[in-house]
């Protein structure tokens, strides 16, 4: 792993450690502290953190704007950022027949996670991305050490999905 991904990732880890003292919050942190250590990289910086995740948009309450489908969303970001089909699959780590299904089927029913990817694709804000999954009958909620997960890499401009399945999988979290 790149030295850059490892230390976001010992942001991540610092912050959820802080809001959960798990077991195995604690083993995967030791088992990054070792890793950046074999790196060379000083293991005092991961004291040092000031990152603080904005939670006023994770209230765990699907509130979706009025008048707004999921369907009509998607289709009016892919319209503002000049996307298509497959350029969105691409961007969401998801199949083109995936992406379409959502454009197409009114009653489409999509996980949290399979809402949080489209929304990443855009690569927009976390306030975003709480109103897009919305549409979907979900929420962002500050108690769920993934969606957290997803904010902080929101806040590093990290919207890869597979970059930040890649921080959710080291972490033992759902990925997208």
């Amino acid at each position: 792993m790149r030295a850059d991904k490892i230390l976001n990732l010992v942001e991540i880890m610092q912050y959820l450690m802080l809001h959960n003292m798990s077991d195995e919050a604690m083993k995967v942190y030791r088992k990054l502290r070792d890793e950046v250590g074999a790196m060379g990289i000083p293991t005092m910086t991961l004291g040092t953190t000031e990152l603080q995740p904005d939670n006023s948009n994770l209230t765990g309450v699907a509130r979706p704007p009025e008048g707004k489908t999921l369907a009509g969303e998607l289709k009016a970001q892919m319209e503002k950022k000049g996307m298509d089909a497959a350029a969105v699959a691409k961007a969401a780590g998801k199949d083109v027949a995936f992406v379409e299904k959502v454009l197409n089927d009114p009653d489409v029913k999509l996980t949290k996670r399979e809402a949080q990817a489209l929304a990443l694709a855009f690569g927009l804000d976390h306030g975003y991305l709480n109103d897009f999954i919305s549409l979907a009958g979900h929420a962002m909620d500050q108690t769920d050490p993934t969606d957290i997960t997803i904010v902080i890499c929101q806040q590093k401009e990290v919207y890869n999905t597979a970059d930040i399945n890649e921080y959710l999988e080291y972490c033992e979290l759902e990925m997208l």
